[in-house]
């Protein structure tokens, strides 16, 4: 958990000016978001929804609290896909069908073992001509090796300001989806 906090889009939202409405935070993300940084997590000893010790991340993984999977993959696929978009000469098509076959290409979220993923999702991938990378980030913005050099070739194309919106706004999404299902 430090060590997601102090990467790149597990810190940016701190610096971020909400300058525009997908750049804000509400009091209660804030306040959330500020417990999760400083590991105090719920303040209940117990979750009051499944009963289980309430141990550090454990609204992200109890089972009697609304799954947010799909809501950070949908959020972080959109924000990504708009910014290569602004890209001159680039045309994106968020999820499309895998050549010859009718699995989709897709973003996915988890919480660790971030390269361990990526192989697999590469090792497990229809065989293909089209080019493919695995863009593999955890719940507190970690990325793995692949997806950060994704990110530094994006960085090379986009605006500087487009790729740092991308960034703040990612940092946002993540954040935000972490802690809907939690509890003060």
């Amino acid at each position: 958990a430090v060590v997601e906090a102090s990467s790149k889009l597990g810190r940016v939202w701190l610096t971020t000016i909400p300058f525009q409405p997908t750049l804000r935070l509400t009091d209660f993300e804030v306040a959330a978001a500020l417990q999760l940084r400083t590991l105090t997590g719920e303040r209940e000893a117990h979750c009051t929804r499944c009963g289980e010790a309430n141990f550090f991340a454990h609204p992200e993984v109890c089972l009697q609290r609304k799954f947010r999977r799909v809501a950070r993959h949908k959020g972080a696929k959109h924000i990504m896909g708009q910014a290569l978009a602004s890209t001159p000469g680039t045309r994106v098509r968020l999820e499309p069908l895998g050549h010859q076959t009718s699995t989709r290409n897709d973003i996915q979220l988890i919480n660790k073992y971030l390269d361990s993923v990526a192989d697999n999702k590469v090792r497990h991938r229809p065989t293909s001509n089209l080019p493919f990378h695995p863009i593999v980030l955890s719940l507190g913005g970690m990325m793995n090796g692949s997806t950060t050099k994704v990110f530094a070739s994006w960085k090379r194309v986009m605006t500087r300001g487009t790729y740092n919106l991308m960034l703040k706004r990612l940092s946002l999404c993540l954040l935000q989806a972490r802690v809907r299902s939690f509890e003060l």
